[in-house]
């Protein structure tokens, strides 16, 4: 019984000390990534040069067409770079990627321009996810209502065509380069349909 009890406490004590160091390094790689950061400032050495941005859009869901309103469910994929998210995994007990709150990073300011949603942005609040390299990817999940001009004459046999715009709302192109990600996609297909769940009453056609 003693045996059992010595042996519990052991792993116990081990779990306690890699916990306490873990939380240590990235408490300090925090305040480390802290450091000199202002979340207004674009992450770019040069600040004539525009900061490149990438968007991937998940569709999910197509839900309901209602009053020239179309209404989805997807996730927005942002990833960009950010120089001064760099660190050396080896000096903070291997951590290859960290969480940080919505407001601690900058970020950009994209938004549906033929939003027809009362808020406008109907996206949630999320972490951002930064890698060791800089990396940042912003994923928000969302339901958005998008203004849409349809034509029910030949319902249901027609086909309708709805534009999704997304820009960014302050910044030129000369400031924030936006490209839309659609790596491994078809050439049909400019949103991620991985998620999809098939309307029963549409036909995604592309």
């Amino acid at each position: 019984m003693r045996t059992i009890d010595i042996v519990f406490i052991c792993l116990l004590c081990t779990t306690w000390s890699n916990w306490v160091s873990a939380s240590e390094d990235e408490y300090r790689l925090i305040q480390d990534l802290r450091t000199n950061y202002d979340p207004i400032e674009r992450p770019v050495r040069n600040h004539s040069e525009p900061i490149h941005v990438n968007l991937r859009i998940l569709l999910q869901q197509l839900v309901d067409v209602k009053n020239q309103v179309l209404t989805l469910v997807l996730w927005t994929q942002y990833t960009w770079n950010d120089y001064k998210m760099h660190w050396d995994p080896n000096e903070y007990g291997n951590i290859t990627n960290i969480q940080l709150p919505h407001d601690f990073l900058w970020k950009p300011d994209i938004l549906l321009f033929n939003s027809a949603d009362e808020h406008f942005d109907a996206s949630f609040p999320v972490n951002f996810v930064v890698s060791s390299n800089g990396d940042v990817l912003l994923a928000p999940p969302g339901i958005v209502k998008v203004s849409c001009e349809l034509s029910m004459t030949w319902f249901p046999f027609d086909e309708q065509v709805c534009f999704i715009k997304y820009g960014s709302w302050t910044y030129t192109g000369s400031k924030l380069d936006l490209h839309i990600d659609d790596t491994g996609l078809s050439e049909r297909h400019k949103m991620d349909l991985m998620y999809y769940v098939p309307n029963g009453e549409f036909e995604l056609l592309g």
